[in-house]
């Protein structure tokens, strides 16, 4: 897990000296055990850079209840940064796996 830590700095690192945006964007992060996913996120926020983050939830698996608690965590864990206040975190989700009343679509 070391590897894909590491591999994820050096790549939004590389994003930025070239004058990328760069949204960190999670793929899977929902499956992850929460503390692994901080400790990522964090990692690239701090070493690496990030314009934006996003949560992704392919799986469908993240409850509106979830979401908040995630967005409410992230923000307090990393203030000030494109995970935290500065810009907020981003939620990509499958919409056809989710009730349509979850999250008050049609």
């Amino acid at each position: 897990m070391e590897k894909a830590i590491d591999l994820s700095i050096k790549a939004t690192a590389a994003a930025k000296a070239n004058g990328l945006y760069t949204v960190f964007f999670t793929i899977d992060g929902t499956r992850a055990e929460m503390s692994f996913l901080l400790n990522l996120v964090e990692r690239v926020a701090t070493e690496g850079h990030m314009d934006a983050f996003t949560l992704v939830d392919t799986f469908g698996v993240l409850s509106p209840q979830a979401a908040s608690y995630f967005t409410r965590t992230v923000k307090e864990r990393l203030p000030g940064t494109a995970g935290g206040d500065q810009v907020g975190p981003g939620i990509f989700d499958r919409p056809d796996f989710i009730p349509g009343d979850a999250l008050g679509r049609p």
